[in-house]
């Protein structure tokens, strides 16, 4: 059932292609051009935005202001794009230059993906917490074996976890309010192909790192293209899946192949 689950969210976006595009492309194109506009103007680049990651105590205030207004407007974009697709494929709300914004719960949903986003992000701490003190313990600190495996455990638990609670996105963009806890029981019958599909997934992600790692000698552009190509497929099917589970076991959709 988990392949069933991952190829509908494949087909989901590849015989919708042109809707995909339309909700992501101009999204995606506008932020870029606005973060690209406000890092020439103030002068703010690569370099700069690594230099306050390495010394966050020398960082000018503004630049460290511009930095997470970038962080916010990606997440905005994110969530836009998100709440467009997400009822493209529950409510049948076509997109045409740009999704719409306006009576969207775009808000809410924004505020919903930083709440799971906090429990996935303190669910990651715990694990890497305790699994570091597992390979001290082991005495296996600094192998990369070791660390390789904690890492890939911990993706793996985390994915589990967010694909468990975030029916509450779909949920929230169709208007229809979910609790965290209600999202736990209505995938409980399921937990056990979500986790098949969480694997698949990071087999997917995998081979696109593999992929992007064979492509890094092409010219930059190339590789840029090539690899938004692959980071916007797995976007997109990512939010497919979710929108799958919901329709499936909330609306009661069957898996039409």
């Amino acid at each position: 059932m988990a392949l069933q689950f991952v190829r509908h969210a494949f087909m989901m976006v590849f015989s919708n292609l042109g809707q995909a595009l339309r909700v992501s492309a101009g999204p995606i194109l506008l932020t870029v051009a606005i973060i690209y506009f406000v890092a020439k103007a103030f002068k703010v680049g690569p370099a700069t935005v690594m230099m306050m990651f390495m010394n966050p105590e020398t960082a000018n205030p503004m630049f460290a202001l511009l930095l997470f207004g970038g962080l916010f407007l990606i997440i905005f974009v994110a969530s836009w794009v998100a709440v467009a697709w997400h009822r493209f494929i529950l409510k049948e709300e076509y997109a045409h230059v740009l999704p719409t914004i306006a009576n969207r719960p775009i808000g809410s949903y924004l505020w919903m993906s930083i709440k799971l986003g906090l429990l996935v992000a303190l669910a990651s701490f715990v694990i890497n917490f305790f699994g570091s003190i597992l390979i001290a313990a082991l005495g296996l600190q600094g192998s990369f074996i070791a660390g390789s495996v904690l890492g890939l455990a911990s993706g793996i638990l985390t994915s589990y976890l967010w694909f468990r609670i975030a029916l509450t996105l779909p949920a929230s963009a169709v208007a229809e309010p979910m609790r965290i806890a209600e999202s736990l029981a209505q995938t409980d019958p399921v937990k056990n192909t979500i986790f098949q599909v969480v694997l698949i997934m990071v087999g997917i992600n995998l081979l696109i790192q593999l992929c992007l790692a064979t492509l890094i000698e092409l010219p930059f552009p190339v590789f840029l293209v090539f690899g938004g190509a692959m980071y916007w497929l797995n976007f997109m099917v990512g939010l497919s899946i979710l929108t799958t589970l919901y329709g499936h076991l909330i609306e009661k959709r069957p898996l039409v192949e």
